[in-house]
Formats: structure tokens, sequence, C-alpha cells
């Protein structure tokens, strides 16, 4: 019934204009400090913060801004350990939404600095 093909050929397009938008809103809004990764595939973006900053704490502060990043800790066996790691994802938010977005996280990094 339907055509996986055309379908992955479409949200390919879609997905590469998600993270290109995010790397360049980020790149605009985040302080130094701040590092990102330039994924070759998939929906996610990895940050890294100043190491100052705690990404178990600073991603449930993050919720009261109405922004939701998953701290690194989440993929080590430790989830408990301190790390100053985010993933971000731009699959789901517009790009009015993902521009929004990193200007609230960047200005938090910078309040948290």
């Amino acid at each position: 019934e339907y055509d996986i093909d055309e379908h992955i050929a479409k949200i390919r397009v879609l997905y590469k204009e998600k993270c290109e938008k995010m790397i360049s809103c980020l790149e605009k809004n985040l302080p130094e400090g701040c590092s990102i990764t330039h994924p070759q595939g998939g929906l996610f973006i990895w940050c890294k913060l100043p190491e100052s900053i705690d990404a178990n704490v600073f991603s449930k502060e993050l919720v009261k801004e109405k922004l939701a990043v998953v701290p690194g800790s989440a993929f080590l066996t430790d989830e408990s350990a301190k790390t100053s790691c985010i993933r971000l994802n731009y699959s789901m938010p517009t790009l009015e939404q993902i521009e929004k977005g990193t200007e609230i996280l960047g200005r938090c990094i910078r309040e948290k600095m």
C-alpha cells in the first residue's frame, strides 16, 4: 500500500533541514565553552556544556522553561554520575520551536555560568 522508499526520501529531507537549523541556531546561541556534534545521520545532537554545569540538575531546571533535554548520564551505566553532556532531539520540534528552544538553552547556560 505504501512506498517506504518514497517516505524515507521525504523524511531524510525534512530531518536534514531540521538538523541544519538546530546546528545553526546552537552555534549562534550557545556561549563559549559549549560544543556540539555535527551528526551524519540520526535524530540527535550532543551538546557538551561547560564542566561547571551538572547536566542532571540542569536538565531538570530546563523543564521549568518548557525545554526538554536528555542528560548524558541516561546513557551511562551509572545514571547518577555527573556529566556535562546533554542530548538534543530535532525530529519533533518545528523550525520555529528549534529557534526558540536554542535561544532558551543559550540563555539558561549563561545564567548558570
